[in-house]
């Protein structure tokens, strides 16, 4: 899923969390980019992230994860906006699939509150006051959506890694954390795939 855009990106960098299932050995004969990177990091999903975030020298940051996609011209979107709006963090919400490709029903998202107020069809940047109201509103978390349809200033993580003492939640809590202090865009545009896992 990589492959159409993998020229736009400066660097790749492959995290490793002592996978069995042949992952690496896939990854190592398929992917191809002169600037690429493979790390071993022990398991856990936000310790991994910070990790690998910890080696990068782009500009910008995207996380793939394992079936959730992004197109190209979705990821191009993402850092448009990024630059254009000097954001920190840029949202977007994925459209949701099933394992069977099927397409599946929506969950609501703080994001989708917001564009709704916002009452645009284009990028929105949004103020700090904003994502903290946001924040307390949806204690629940949500507020980031899901990590692998979002763009992050890789600067902002590597100062402010993602928490790793809330089990799945650390993305959500790390929203919570810095709502105040980031620069936050928002765009109606679906940019990317959710896979459901069973």
């Amino acid at each position: 899923a990589l492959i159409s855009w993998i020229d736009l990106a400066e660097e790749v960098v492959v995290v490793d969390s002592f996978s069995t299932d042949d992952t690496v050995s896939f990854l190592r004969a398929n992917l191809r980019h002169p600037q690429l990177c493979f790390l071993t990091h022990p398991p856990g999903l936000y310790e991994s992230w910070n990790w690998g975030i910890q080696h990068l020298r782009a500009e910008f940051t995207y996380i793939a994860t394992a079936g959730d996609t992004i197109t190209r011209t979705g990821l191009q979107h993402l850092v448009a906006a990024a630059r254009s709006f000097a954001a920190d963090v840029v949202m977007s919400k994925p459209s949701f699939f099933h394992e069977s490709g099927q397409r599946a029903d929506e969950p609501f998202w703080p994001m989708d509150d917001i564009l709704r107020r916002h009452e645009s069809s284009a990028p929105v940047r949004t103020r700090p006051l904003e994502m903290v109201v946001y924040a307390a509103a949806y204690p629940g978390g949500g507020l980031l959506g899901n990590s692998a349809s979002n763009l992050y200033r890789t600067r902002c993580l590597q100062g402010n890694p993602f928490p790793t003492q809330f089990g799945a939640a650390g993305d959500g809590v790390w929203a919570v954390l810095h709502a105040h202090e980031s620069a936050w865009c928002i765009t109606p545009e679906r940019c990317s795939r959710f896979l459901l896992h069973p």
